[in-house]
């Protein structure tokens, strides 16, 4: 599966942009990056755009081996999982970082590699707006994605390899 992701920056903290998560009952704060993927998406923005800083990044993402860089996964349990970038923009970096279980809204599970490439840098001036869903459509979601989620989770506990 390949996607991309925009990442935004607010009063010094990066969020990822995930209108689908907000709408169906998360919140902004659970979508801040932050154990070293905010520090990561601050070295990916560490060019200038017009003598500003960027402030706004686009990713593509991939856990197919499709695109230009990728992290390893290190580790992984209920509670999140922890990657490794070993480089990136031809910079030997070993980078570690941790992504929250809001992964799992945009991947099934947390994938061994994930790669990436970047799509876009600016300065971003719009103020992000996000909106709510109806309580339909967040039942429809949990009854849609739960059993997946409960799935994987299974297979990771009792490490089945089917």
């Amino acid at each position: 599966m390949t996607r991309e992701i925009s990442f935004y920056k607010k009063r010094k903290c990066w969020y990822a942009y995930l209108p689908e998560f907000i709408a169906l009952g998360g919140t902004e704060a659970e979508c801040q990056m932050v154990s070293g993927a905010d520090t990561f998406l601050d070295l990916i923005a560490s060019h200038k755009y017009e003598g500003k800083p960027i402030n706004y990044i686009t990713i593509k993402i991939s856990d197919e081996k499709a695109l230009a860089y990728s992290m390893e996964q290190i580790d992984a349990n209920d509670f999140g999982s922890s990657y490794l970038v070993l480089n990136y923009d031809n910079v030997a970096y070993n980078h570690f970082l941790w992504l929250c279980p809001v992964t799992l809204s945009v991947f099934d599970d947390y994938p061994e590699t994930i790669y990436f490439d970047v799509v876009e840098r600016k300065v971003n001036t719009t103020p992000i707006k996000y909106k709510k869903a109806s309580t339909l459509k967040k039942i429809w979601h949990v009854a849609k994605i739960t059993p997946r989620f409960l799935k994987k989770q299974i297979k990771r506990k009792f490490k089945i390899t089917r």
